[in-house]
Order: C-alpha cells, then structure tokens, then sequence
C-alpha cells in the first residue's frame, strides 16, 4: 500500500525529510487524506467501496481477516449490525463522553471544538447521514477538521506562502493536543474491548497511530514566527486526574457507581456491553438499561450473593487492561506525554478507590432500601450514555 496509512511505523506520507515546498504540499495532503480515510469508517456503516479499497490494500488492517466475495454480503451484514451495537449504542464517538463529568451530550466540551472551527473557518453543519447530524465533538468531525487544515496548508505551499502553511501546522498540532489526543486513547481501547469481530477495534487503533504519528511529525516541523501561531485561542488544562485521593473518594454507593461510569474520573469506560459482560461472568443478575442502572443491579445483587469482592476484582482487571493498553501506545509513541500520564494517573487513582471502599461498598449495597436514582434519565433526553 502506499499513502498515509500504510500500516508501517514509518508511514511514507509522513516523511521527515522534506526538501522543498512541492513536497511539503505533498507530504499535507497525503496527511489530509489519511484523515478522511479515517473520518469515513466512523461516518457509516463499511459499504462495497470501502471493502475493496481493504481489499487492494490488505496491510491497513492488519489481523482483520476481510470475506471472500461469497462470503461478502454477510459479512457486510454482520459488520453493519456491529457498527450499530457498537457506534451508536454502546461506545460514543463523542468527546464530551470522555472527558466531561456530566455524562451527557452537546455540554461545554461540544462548544469548545465548535468555537475552534468557527475560529478557523470550518463548517461541520454538512456531516451526518441524516444531513448534518453529527455534533462537533464526534470523531469524524474532529477528523475531518484536521483533513480540512491538511488540505489548506497543502495549497498554502503550493501558493509559495510558507508563513501560512507552518501557522495551519501549528493549528493542527493545537487540535491534536487539545482536542482529539485528549479521548482518543480511552475510545480506542473501549472500542477494542466492546467488538467481537475486532473490526472497529482494530481502526480506531489505525487512527490513534495515525494521530500520535502526525502529532509527532507536526512536532518536528519548524516553529512559526512570534504572532503567527495560534495564540488567540485560549488553550484549556483539560479535566484534571485527581490528586487528593481521600477528598475525592467516593463518599457513598451512588458516588462510587457515578465515578466508575465517568471515563475523565475513572480513567476507563463502562459499556453497557462491558457491564453486561461482568453480570455473566459473575453470574450476577444486570438487565438491559441505563448504565448507571446496570451497575447498581450488579453492585446490589452482588451484595446480596456474597460477590462484591469478586466484583471488585473483576472492575480492577478491566481497570488493569486498560493501564496496559494505554502503556503499550505511550511505549510506541511518548512524544505526547502528558496525554498519557493524565490517564495513567486516573487509572492509578481508581486502583486506590477500589482498595479504600471495597469493604463498606458490601455493607451499603446490601443494605439498599430505597429506590435506585436513575441519574441519567433524570436529566433528560440529552443523556446518551
């Protein structure tokens, strides 16, 4: 395969060495490309076209087994089945998932990337299957913008205006460290977790190397002249790991259960078909629902048959697989250190959680009288999760 997105760790539209401006034209575009390539896997379900281009280029998902062309038209079945179960009702392409602690949609992380484009010229109204239903904070808008800024700085070069061209860099390294480097590696990994084809897991991986790949690339390019970077837009800290562990335990059952179901706090993310996975393997009664009602069926049931230190446990082995994910792609890519220690550190934080209240946790939920509080349906229809 050649192109941006060649499966290796040295991809050829990402080359370092770069003599002049029609190569660094180039060099952006194939980078543009390799992004709207990326955006169209999480737009709509995988249709014949982009099945043959897996299939003319078999090194950019590698492990995926693809079908044979008898085997084709349910294996584009199966897929699209997953792509529902998965994308639009178990693990949300949206930031604000990720890294708000509101545990709802459109909040002030969707204005915050909104504002972003608005500032650089970006429309994101035009995406959607349904005529422009994406929220800003959705991957494929996120990775579209970034395709749109690579196609800029590409025609920047080739209009000989080199100024502009390393400005849209800069803005474009901005994104990546504000924006999508900042949930993208706890998606991956809940992804990877939730598929059972290994389909989906294995693209968001392909996009979590292809973002930390150019986050380095970008890295390396020249820095632009004092007052041409983007020094208007106000950069966020970004939700912060706790660091005073006995201020922020989880003073009750409800707080715990809210904590585990906040990916910016826990550090990773409970699918409805990660928690219902638990219930089977615990032999635990969990229903089909709300997340935060899942959880509170496994945690009360699990008082009730004497399990909650094996449900314990089984929360920590998910937290622990999520620390060696996310160890393994800081290994592959340390450029960006502070997106990893950030959730390194959550993860961190709830191992001591789990520790500190594993033996109240089975003395309050067993002694659960009132009626669960749904916290999600309470606030109403623009609750996703």
């Amino acid at each position: 395969m050649s192109g941006p997105l060649s499966g290796e760790k040295e991809q050829p539209g990402l080359n370092r060495e770069v003599e002049n401006q029609d190569q660094q034209a180039e060099v952006a575009a194939a980078r543009a490309g390799g992004y709207r390539l990326l955006a169209r896997f999480f737009t709509r379900e995988v249709d014949e076209p982009l099945l043959a281009f897996l299939r003319e280029n078999p090194d950019f998902l590698p492990g995926v087994k693809l079908p044979g062309a008898e085997e084709q038209a349910g294996w584009l079945h199966s897929l699209n089945v997953e792509y529902s179960r998965l994308l639009l009702l178990n693990v949300y392409p949206y930031a604000s998932i990720y890294t708000g602690r509101e545990m709802l949609l459109n909040t002030e992380e969707t204005d915050r990337v909104r504002r972003f484009y608005t500032l650089y010229g970006f429309d994101h109204s035009t995406f959607g299957t349904g005529g422009g239903n994406l929220l800003p904070d959705h991957l494929a808008v996120e990775l579209s913008f970034l395709a749109f800024l690579g196609e800029e700085e590409s025609e920047s070069w080739r209009k000989n205006n080199p100024a502009r061209a390393e400005f849209l860099a800069s803005v474009e390294q901005t994104f990546l460290t504000e924006f999508l480097l900042s949930w993208l590696p706890v998606f991956a990994v809940a992804l990877k977790r939730s598929g059972t084809s290994g389909f989906y897991g294995a693209v968001a991986e392909q996009c979590l190397s292809f973002a930390c790949q150019d986050f380095e690339y970008l890295s390396n390019l020249p820095t632009p002249a004092p007052g041409e970077t983007p020094s208007q837009w106000e950069a966020s800290p970004g939700p912060s790991a706790a660091s005073g562990l006995e201020e922020s335990l989880p003073a009750s059952l409800k707080q715990l259960i809210r904590f585990l179901l906040t990916p910016v706090e826990a550090g990773f993310y409970l699918s409805k078909l990660e928690l219902f996975k638990l219930g089977q393997v615990l032999e635990l009664p969990v229903g089909v629902t709300e997340r935060y009602k899942m959880l509170e069926n496994l945690f009360s049931n699990a008082a009730e048959y004497g399990q909650v230190e094996n449900l314990m446990e089984a929360l920590n082995i998910i937290r622990e697989s999520y620390q060696e994910e996310l160890t393994r792609f800081q290994q592959e890519w340390p450029l960006n250190e502070a997106v990893w220690q950030a959730w390194q550190q959550r993860l961190e934080n709830t191992f001591f959680f789990l520790k500190a209240v594993k033996k109240e946790v089975g003395k309050e939920a067993g002694e659960m009288l009132e009626p669960a509080v749904d916290l999600e349906m309470e606030r109403g229809r623009k609750s996703f999760t």
